[in-house]
């Protein structure tokens, strides 16, 4: 077993992950999601293989608290206490 400069022991030839070493990982792709009564979270979880698949790694999503009805860009909140109806239902919020 070979050492890291971390003093973890890890196999020969791997090296231990920027998480694993106590660094947050970093986006190698960022894809942003426009909520809104158009793309609902249902719909969102329906392309996420395919932008996977492009290589994205990581999504960037407008806000998804309650705005006003038919709010195009969820900026203008409401509510700050709840995930927009628009949206989709909380349960289906995924996590």
């Amino acid at each position: 077993m070979a050492q890291s400069n971390h003093g973890r022991s890890r196999k020969s030839g791997n090296k231990p992950s920027a998480e694993s070493a106590g660094y947050p990982r970093i986006p190698l792709a960022c894809y942003r999601l426009q909520f809104n009564k158009d793309l609902s979270f249902q719909k969102a979880s329906e392309i996420l293989e395919y932008l996977s698949r492009l290589g994205i790694t990581d999504i960037y999503a407008s806000p998804l608290l309650q705005s006003r009805s038919g709010s195009q860009h969820g900026y203008d909140v409401t509510d700050p206490t709840r995930i927009n109806a628009e949206l989709g239902k909380e349960g289906s919020f995924p996590t």
